[in-house]
């Protein structure tokens, strides 16, 4: 994946921009601001990604200008999309219950 800036066109994350793949240092963190649900109709997949480029350090996380899956996680109700997606990106993929995140027993 590479990053683009919708508002400037830039595809390196800047120092005053937002711009940027997102990353966040750990599961709390990702299950805290929500990212892990998903409602009706919505795919959720989650996982540990790999980063370079230009990537600027921040609180709790990085922006970068590159990512990659290094492993993902795909809820037991989309399970049909962990075959395609472990051919597409060549990463492991297991199942997990993301609504059991909020539990703050899983951890990766």
């Amino acid at each position: 994946m590479t990053a683009v800036c919708a508002q400037y066109g830039h595809n390196e994350p800047m120092l005053g921009c937002r711009c940027g793949i997102y990353a966040t240092s750990d599961r709390a963190h990702l299950v805290a601001l929500g990212y892990h649900r998903y409602h009706e109709g919505e795919m959720v997949v989650i996982g540990e990604v790999l980063l370079w480029g230009v990537v600027i350090e921040a609180t709790h996380g990085w922006r970068a200008q590159y990512a990659y899956p290094k492993s993902l996680e795909v809820p037991y109700e989309i399970a049909r999309l962990a075959l395609a997606l472990r051919d597409e990106y060549g990463v492991r993929v297991r199942f997990t219950n993301l609504l059991r995140l909020d539990d703050k027993e899983d951890q990766w």
